[in-house]
């Protein structure tokens, strides 16, 4: 962990108390502390991972500019997983399923599931055209499964295309995107070859779900047991050598980026509705 005095200095600079992005940070905060409920409420294991593990591991919180949660789950507990969160989640929190809710929904183009806080939206620039979008916070789930780079590498270029395309996460024509809508359900079966292959043969490393265009693999020897650590005050789960976890994906994750590599969604506004419904 950086130092007291350089991580407060980091703070002022991008998320002092009361900023906007000190307020999405805590109300993400808030959907975390509500899928940690569930999970311990119906022992499921998940941990911490990416940017929010190194925010914890370096911040002991987010990463001052920082303004998303991720969280890692074994694909053989991520259907229960998505039941329980069906079930138990309390308002103003819900799970989006990106199988079952619409393509419209303000959430979408990604192939994961994440949980959402329906009374707070943000806004921001889309990234293509400039116009505003209007979004909920979520936090992102990722499920990963035992297999190589060489399955995640050739499952992205076949498999893993179509499904972004189907879920619009790559935008490039009406025709893909119905082609794709068609050819991805037809590969499932193929698929799940793949997936058992992985399973009998790469028991040690796990890859992302094929459709999560995120090449670092996980080794299984760094995550279990699962331990704890300290985020915001809170204490939740993480990977048992949490220095080995994110040497394998950041390298020297202790150092800090340059200005330039410090990057956030770049939220405009946000809007939180004391009632707790949803404004989607």
């Amino acid at each position: 962990m950086i130092d007291l005095n350089t991580n407060h200095q980091l703070r002022e600079q991008y998320n002092p108390d009361g900023s906007m992005l000190r307020t999405v940070q805590l109300n993400l905060l808030d959907i975390l502390v509500e899928f940690d409920r569930v999970c311990r409420d119906n022992g499921i294991h998940y941990w911490l991972d990416s940017g929010t593990l190194l925010g914890a591991m370096r911040h002991g919180g987010f990463i001052p500019w920082d303004d998303d949660l991720d969280i890692c789950i074994l694909k053989k507990d991520y259907h229960r997983l998505i039941k329980c969160l069906s079930r138990d989640l309390n308002a103003p929190f819900k799970l989006y399923n990106y199988r079952k809710d619409s393509t419209q929904d303000a959430v979408n183009h990604v192939p994961i599931s994440r949980v959402i806080n329906q009374s707070f939206l943000v806004t921001r620039k889309n990234d293509k055209d400039g116009n505003p979008v209007f979004e909920p916070l979520w936090i992102d789930i990722f499920p990963i499964e035992n297999g190589s780079l060489r399955i995640k590498h050739f499952a992205e270029k076949t498999y893993g295309k179509l499904l972004r395309r189907k879920v619009y996460m790559i935008q490039d024509g009406t025709f893909k995107h119905l082609l794709s809508t068609i050819l991805e359900p037809l590969l499932i079966p193929f698929f799940l070859i793949v997936r058992w292959y992985g399973r009998l043969f790469h028991r040690s490393t796990f890859i992302h779900d094929f459709g999560i265009n995120f090449t670092s693999t996980r080794h299984r020897k760094d995550i279990f047991p699962l331990s704890d650590c300290m985020f915001e005050g809170h204490s939740f789960p993480c990977p048992m050598d949490s220095d080995t976890y994110l040497k394998r994906i950041y390298g020297d994750w202790n150092r800090l980026p340059d200005e330039n590599g410090r990057i956030t969604h770049h939220f405009n506004n946000y809007k939180k509705f004391s009632d707790g419904t949803s404004r989607l």
